[in-house]
């Protein structure tokens, strides 16, 4: 019975108990941070930016190994801080903590973080998409042949640089139609060369020969 007193007492938010542990707490991870040599006036003010990071999916633990990708000055000097600190202290040190021992701003570091997160994002993004680029142009391809596909066959035609242009092949299928039906070179056929018809010369005369007659005629000739 004493012992279920003494958890119920303890589990009692607002109780002396709890108190004394939250300063004791607070005391610990003080002492941890002037070893660190930290400042925690300075601290107290700074800007939280692990409650920012600690959002993120995975943690500020994921957020940190994906810092490990940048080359910005600013993320390589945290990190050389960073690293120096046990996992005891990485659990009583806050981020900004530690940019404040790297001597680093903690705004401007949690802006490159920021844009580390981002870049990071769209890296993967283009690696997906890259790696798996030939399906998706598989299924545009077949899709550009259907009557409906005027949207694949112009993006299509955009890729390969023929958009704009005033002769486009829609597909290298009909390239390759056009050149298998040409005839060979040596095997064309010669220019047809048109005889003069008699006939047609007699009911339709040429205009010079028109012109040459009706200035031969004298001027009487002509009906008025």
């Amino acid at each position: 019975m004493k012992n279920k007193e003494q958890v119920t007492t303890t589990s009692e938010p607002g109780s002396t108990l709890e108190a004394e542990n939250v300063v004791t707490r607070k005391a610990d991870r003080r002492k941890h941070q002037v070893k660190f040599g930290i400042d925690p006036e300075e601290l107290e003010y700074a800007p939280k930016i692990e409650k920012l990071f600690s959002q993120a999916l995975g943690g500020v633990p994921e957020v940190i190994r994906i810092m490990r990708f940048s080359t910005k000055p600013i993320i390589k000097e945290f990190l050389a801080t960073y690293d120096k600190a046990t996992d005891e202290q990485h659990k009583k040190i806050p981020l900004e903590g530690f940019a404040l021992a790297a001597k680093v701003n903690p705004q401007d570091l949690s802006e490159a973080m920021m844009e580390c997160l981002r870049q990071y994002t769209l890296n993967q993004i283009a690696v997906m998409g890259l790696t798996r680029h030939r399906w998706v142009m598989k299924a545009r391809l077949a899709a550009a042949r259907e009557y409906k596909g005027v949207r694949d066959r112009n993006a299509i035609d955009s890729m390969l640089g023929l958009s704009g242009k005033k002769q486009q092949v829609e597909t290298l299928n009909e390239m390759e139609e056009i050149a298998a039906d040409a005839p060979p070179p040596e095997e064309a056929a010669a220019p047809i060369e048109q005889e003069d018809d008699p006939d047609l010369d007699v009911m339709f005369p040429r205009l010079s020969t028109t012109q040459k007659t009706l200035s031969d005629k004298p001027a009487g000739e002509f009906p008025v």
